[in-house]
């Protein structure tokens, strides 16, 4: 069993983290047990946290034996807190295998399992998975997504294909928009929603 793994933090117990990236790749593989609470920077939030001004750019690949896998996300595995992620960024890929018969859920480029408020940040994320009975899939936000909101966020539908900004909403919900056939959209530029909104005098650089 693979269970609370970040590429910063496996779990945070709340608070503030700004100005802090991670650019980590994960090549999980479980033989005899199941994978969950997985993300590119925490594993999973047990008390309010605020993200600000931070990204996550890599890669997790997740393979298990198991027939079933949860909870993996680019930024955030499982907000069970009610997290803030504002002027933030997810970048990169997240593959998922299990065994058949099979069924995964609550991946999202941003938040796997989300009670999270979203607001003036992107994701530029593709996600492939194996199974067939896929749950709670989407480009932002996974399981529980109708819980989380959304303020001037966007995400790549390109690299999402026909996942949704938040899994368990469609369509997708006001605050959060997808950018189709625009692969230069959230690159070197900081005129474009929400970069706009970001501080490229003393905080970004233009890449």
């Amino acid at each position: 069993e693979l269970q609370g793994i970040g590429g910063l933090i496996g779990q945070h117990t709340g608070g503030t983290i700004s100005k802090t990236s991670s650019e980590v790749g994960l090549a999980l593989s479980a033989d005899s047990g199941y994978i969950d609470t997985v993300g590119g920077m925490i594993g999973g939030v047990t008390a309010p946290l605020s993200i600000s001004d931070s990204y996550w750019a890599g890669a997790i690949h997740a393979t298990s034996s198991q027939s079933y896998m949860n909870y993996i996300g680019g930024i955030i595995g499982v907000d069970g807190a009610g997290a803030t992620i504002s002027k933030s960024y997810a970048a990169g890929d997240i593959v998922a295998s299990v065994a058949n018969p099979n069924v995964i859920q609550g991946v999202a480029g941003l938040v796997g399992s989300a009670r999270t408020n979203i607001s003036n940040s992107f994701v530029a994320v593709s996600i492939a998975t194996s199974s067939s009975d896929d749950l709670y899939v989407g480009a932002m936000t996974g399981y529980a997504a109708d819980i989380s909101t959304f303020t001037n966020s966007f995400y790549d539908k390109t690299l999402a294909g026909d996942r949704l900004c938040a899994s368990d909403q469609g369509p997708d919900p006001a605050g959060c928009t997808g950018i189709e056939a625009n692969p230069d959209y959230f690159k070197n530029n900081n005129t474009n929603a929400p970069l706009d909104s970001w501080n490229f005098n003393t905080t970004w650089l233009k890449v």
